[in-house]
């Protein structure tokens, strides 16, 4: 059975228990519980499939007198990604009506977050171990690890050569690994699914936030259809059907919430449905789920522009404008060490720099904080789709695969 196949399957069965299981304490805990069992499952192989798929990835292009071309290609479509959506988040927040959101008036406890100094200092640890023993959330050491080694290994092929062929029999056993999780993960999608709709049912009636929601899903659609022409125009060899090959990727991206979740997926979907070689994979997703998060930067940005007409009825200023645009760009090399939760950090340190009163305005948010993370993850695992392709096409190196061997 295709993989996109069993996943639609489990959200339709997660979708039915989410909405019919019993309100209860009990209930919601077993929800929580299995929610988090199968993250940790989707995350269980990861560190180690991309740390020696840069490695080796790396090395093969070094080999090849590739190397600066992926790493310009990439700086070129992160940059294009991320400056775009910028730009389009910021219009959609003009050009669409904005609706005030009730202000609260019952005492809410501010939300605790890391300060910007521990979140740095999180994406680089003092000691390069210290990521074997974390929660998972240092992918960009293990990025930059990888890559030096790639890079210094064929130097002196006589003595790195056992190296080279132990780190490529490591990465295809973790590649089997992860195929053989990304195969059985549908089956624990189900209780995902159900904790997603069911901690929904619990909050806040969601219609106070239906011009929010409107707006996020129409920035949404537009990127949607600004990245299929972009891509259709651009990738050489390919066709803006690349979200199809990625489809599965995005839903385990929506529901569960977590940026590094459905990294293991868009390896084997662009490698095995997109025809992307491991040597760009390897790299491209990484560094797409590290620089490339637009999409909750996106959500993050309209979220606030929507707070800030909540509390004042002046509008935004040409200076409210910009000042979101860097900071949302200065933001984004922080969200890789926020997998799960970007649009809830970035939001809270958004309105304690803006000041002028609105230091917890963000609190406006907390019932739907959840959803507005989810939502901007799948948009960036729609964003890192579409720079795997988009980099594998312009080198060069993307293969077509014909449908009926899709997965």
């Amino acid at each position: 059975m295709k993989i996109w196949l069993k996943i639609l399957l489990a959200v339709l069965l997660g979708g039915a228990l989410g909405l019919l299981l019993p309100l209860d304490d009990t209930t919601g805990e077993i929800l929580s519980f299995v929610r988090d069992v199968v993250v940790g499952l989707g995350r269980l192989f990861l560190l180690p499939l991309v740390a020696t798929g840069v490695i080796i990835g790396t090395y093969e292009l070094k080999r090849e007198g590739r190397i600066g071309e992926i790493l310009g290609r990439l700086f070129l479509v992160v940059c294009a990604v991320d400056i775009g959506v910028v730009l389009l988040a910021l219009l959609s927040s003009g050009f669409l009506p904005l609706e005030r959101i009730p202000i609260l008036v019952e005492e809410v406890e501010p939300v605790e977050i890391p300060d910007i100094r521990s979140l740095l200092l999180s994406l680089v640890p003092m000691n390069f171990f210290e990521i074997f023993l974390s929660s998972g959330s240092f992918l960009l050491p293990v990025v930059l690890v990888g890559f030096s080694l790639g890079s210094i290994i064929p130097l002196d092929s006589y003595l790195t050569d056992p190296f080279v062929d132990v780190v490529d029999a490591a990465n295809r056993v973790f590649y089997l690994v992860n195929a053989f999780v990304v195969e059985i993960l549908p089956f624990g999608f189900v209780g995902v699914v159900a904790h997603f709709l069911y901690s929904l049912r619990g909050e806040t009636d969601l219609s106070l936030y239906g011009n929010l929601l409107g707006m996020i899903g129409v920035f949404g659609g537009i990127l949607f259809l600004v990245l299929v022409l972009v891509s259709t125009v651009w990738i050489r060899r390919g066709t803006g059907r690349w979200f199809l090959h990625h489809l599965p990727a995005l839903f385990l991206g929506l529901f569960p919430g977590d940026g590094y979740f459905p990294l293991g997926s868009l390896i084997r979907l662009g490698k095995e449905n997109g025809g992307i070689p491991r040597k760009v994979g390897a790299l491209a997703y990484p560094v797409g789920i590290l620089f490339a998060r637009a999409g909750s930067m996106g959500v993050m940005l309209i979220s606030f522009t929507v707070l800030l007409s909540s509390y004042s009825s002046l509008g935004l200023s040409p200076l409210d404008y910009l000042w979101l645009a860097g900071m949302g760009l200065l933001f984004l090399p922080l969200f890789g060490a926020l997998p799960g939760s970007a649009v809830m950090v970035g939001l809270v340190m958004l309105s304690r720099l803006y000041g002028r009163g609105l230091d917890e305005a963000y609190l406006i948010f907390r019932p739907v904080f959840p959803l507005l993370v989810s939502m901007g993850t799948l948009l960036d695992v729609l964003c890192v789709s579409f720079l795997g392709e988009t980099v594998a096409g312009l080198m060069g190196e993307r293969e077509p695969i014909p449908p009926e061997r899709h997965i």
